[in-house]
């Protein structure tokens, strides 16, 4: 950092840092916050490969074959990652899966070398971080307290226990970097000084978009800085504050003509996305509120939704009493007013720290204003404010935007941390958060410890016993991973890759009745999963040679007697329990013209469309079924939900009025009152869903299968 670079980013009229002597006397900074950095995560080495870590890297042929660099470059993140799905979430990090190939060669499938450069990209990022805090503010005071707190904060966790976690660590000091790289032609003497530095911030920037999606901020980060130096060098001269305010404008004039260059990484990167993703340029949206609450929430509570979220991720930096890897509805439910607790803290301290921007902005110091934008731009990519993503709520997305905490941090704490006890609350704080790290990186020791945790934190949440029941089901403990994995499923119908492992489960155990059944139901929702058609091929073919005869023998019946519709059926639920539903489909063509009139058949009808994955045809034979029968509240309910999981334009509407049409018709049924909880969820109405949820399973007798299914789904939303 050069003298004059240092001078620019110094605030006029404030207290130097350097008469805070008790800090100062810690002559380097960056030397005890990267080794407490190190300190704080090194019980991570002896951790295995988990949870991500396994498809990304472990099972990867991008990553251990020889042949995988063009597809690293070419292709989505998860594509042939040993669960990649047709409808899997669909991301771009070269820069990152190139990391974890470059380790491989190295160091195969050994987890220590990925671990010591968790721990590496850690130390350099909060290396990074008290650089900052130098441009901020003179002597040691501010860089060390800085330094500290982003070293230890246990939210951290999350990524640098996590051997993917390397792409946020990348993404954000490819971040810092390319914002220290600008800075630096703002002080070059010649062209190609200039020309060169900023070949350095562009491949730094695109290092950071390619690193992680969350990296696309260092395209506002970067004229952030370059208009706070502008407006820095203004004071520095000696002009007024008042006199400055009209060239403001021509300040953000001159900031965006010298950062156009940006522009070049920017176009290669969405480039090179736009082609690995199919001609997309972000991820599907995520189809069920078990992946993410925002999903078809009202705008208003959308809103709510995103402020809630970020007084969330303030209460895990401040006080991170449960750190996981999945969160339950209950715990991470939707706010539905501007009481709910998390969304107050979310506008207070948005509240204040747009306060002491602008008391700060009228002393002459604009750095709280600025790391305030460095912030909120740092957050918004993963904020779920303008594109959903496919997590509400994950820990790991705070890396990037926490730095700038610190930074705020300990600028607050400048005007104190010269005294006793506040030196020994941040010795506290520090060894306090120590411990919580140390804690958590042992529950990262395997996907044993990791989901036992997340279980044992979120019982009810689906995701959690999702990853449980499927590591269970993995370590041969088929009775207890069926058990976890059968209340998954119950928690959300829609889930389908609970009833992809719940099915496998049931094939490892040998029950080849049940493994059919919900393999059935996952190819229903996604279509074209390799994995489940051929575990599906293979349960079939056992289940259709011990039923061969029977089969055969309604077939027969059936054919001698083809004006009879009930032995027909028969054989079309026969042909439902072995999933043929091609040649279900296939009969059903050919007897449709003789019972085109009959309400029953074509009820089986839309069933076995809807089985077969082809939901569109499926609905269209629904609504000739109403046509047909508009008070049937089973016909009603049925279509409603369907329309609810496909989710198109204008189908809540629908799914919405035949629910009411249903309520009319029967308004004790339980399966309209699941329909009408459900839609109430949707609508982000969680109170009277579970009120819903209650009175269907009243309506239910005590000896009734579907009464523990909506139990679990209300205790899971909190009721």
């Amino acid at each position: 950092m050069t003298q004059n670079e240092h001078t620019v980013f110094q605030t006029n009229g404030t207290t130097p840092e350097n008469e805070l002597r008790p800090l100062s006397t810690v002559r380097r900074p960056e030397i005890v916050c990267c080794a407490l950095a190190v300190i704080c995560f090194i019980n991570i080495l002896p951790n295995g490969f988990t949870n991500d870590d396994n498809p990304v890297i472990r099972y990867n042929y991008k990553i251990t074959e020889p042949n995988g660099w063009d597809d690293i470059w070419l292709t989505d993140y998860w594509s042939e990652s040993g669960t990649s799905m047709p409808n899997r979430d669909l991301l771009y990090r070269p820069v990152a899966l190139t990391f974890y190939r470059a380790v491989y060669i190295l160091a195969g499938t050994n987890a220590v070398p990925y671990h010591i450069c968790c721990l590496a990209l850690h130390a350099i990022v909060t290396w990074l971080v008290i650089r900052f805090a130098r441009l901020l503010a003179d002597g040691n005071a501010v860089p060390l307290v800085s330094g500290l707190l982003f070293a230890v904060m246990p939210i951290h966790v999350e990524v640098v226990a996590s051997i993917v976690g390397i792409g946020d660590m990348l993404a954000a000091g490819g971040c810092l970097c390319a914002v220290f790289a600008h800075l630096r032609t703002l002080r070059c003497s010649t062209i190609y000084a200039t020309i060169g530095w900023r070949v350095i911030v562009a491949v730094c920037a695109f290092a950071a978009m390619g690193a992680k999606e969350s990296g696309v901020a260092v395209l506002a980060v970067v004229p952030l800085f370059d208009l706070y130096s502008r407006l820095e060098r203004k004071s520095r001269d000696r002009i007024t504050v008042e006199s400055c305010s009209p060239s403001f404008p021509l300040a953000i004039l001159q900031t965006a003509r010298n950062c156009l260059y940006l522009f070049l990484p920017l176009i290669a990167y969405f480039g090179l996305r736009y082609h690995a993703l199919g001609g997309q340029l972000h991820q599907r949206p995520a189809i069920s509120k078990t992946v993410n609450l925002l999903v078809d929430a009202p705008l208003w509570q959308h809103i709510l939704g995103v402020i809630q979220l970020w007084g969330m991720y303030w209460t895990k930096t401040i006080w991170p009493a449960v750190l996981t890897t999945a969160y339950a509805p209950n715990d991470t439910r939707l706010a539905t007013s501007i009481m709910n607790p998390y969304v107050l803290l979310g506008l207070t301290i948005a509240a204040g720290l747009i306060g002491w921007s602008i008391v700060a902005w009228r002393k002459g110091d604009r750095r709280i204003a600025l790391l305030t934008a460095v912030l909120l731009v740092c957050y918004a990519p993963t904020a779920n404010a303008f594109v959903l993503i496919q997590v509400f709520m994950a820990e790991r997305i705070w890396y990037l935007p926490s730095f700038t905490i610190a930074l705020l941090a300990g600028l607050a704490l400048r005007s104190v941390s010269n005294h006793q006890l506040a030196r020994i609350a941040l010795a506290i704080v520090c060894i306090a958060a120590v411990g919580r790290c140390w804690v958590r990186n042992t529950e990262w020791r395997n996907n044993g410890t990791l989901y036992a945790s997340a279980y044992r934190d979120n019982p009810d949440t689906a995701t959690a016993q999702l990853l449980f029941g499927q590591w269970l089901s993995n370590a041969g403990r088929h009775e207890e991973a069926i058990e976890v994995l059968n209340r998954a499923v119950q928690i959300d119908l829609g889930y389908t890759d609970a009833h992809r492992e719940l099915g496998l489960a049931y094939m490892r155990a040998g029950i080849h009745d049940g493994a059919l059944h919900h393999l059935s139901i996952a190819q229903m929702q996604i279509p074209g999963h390799p994995p489940v058609e051929q575990a599906l091929e293979e349960v079939r073919g056992l289940l259709v040679a011990s039923s061969h005869e029977r089969l055969f023998a309604l077939k027969k019946r059936a054919d001698a007697s083809p004006e009879d519709l009930e032995k027909e059926l028969a054989v079309i639920q026969l042909l439902h329990e072995l999933a043929l539903f091609d040649e279900a489909i296939a009969r059903l063509a050919l007897r449709e013209s003789q019972f085109e009139d009959s309400l029953t058949f074509q009820a089986e009808y839309a069933v076995t469309l809807n089985f077969a994955g082809r939901s569109d045809e499926a609905i269209k034979r629904y609504r000739q079924c109403v046509a047909m029968a508009p008070d049937n509240p089973q016909l009603l309910v049925e279509l409603a939900m369907l329309l609810m999981e496909r989710r198109r334009e204008d189908d809540f509407d629908e799914a919405r009025s035949l629910c009411a049409q249903a309520i009319k018709t029967a308004p004790n049924d339980w399966r309209v009152l699941v329909c009408h909880a459900e839609i109430l969820y949707l609508q982000g109405d969680t109170t009277s869903a579970i009120r819903a949820y209650r009175k269907a399973i009243d309506s239910l007798p005590e000896d009734a299968p579907q009464r523990n299914s909506i139990k679990q789904r209300a205790k899971a939303l909190g009721g």
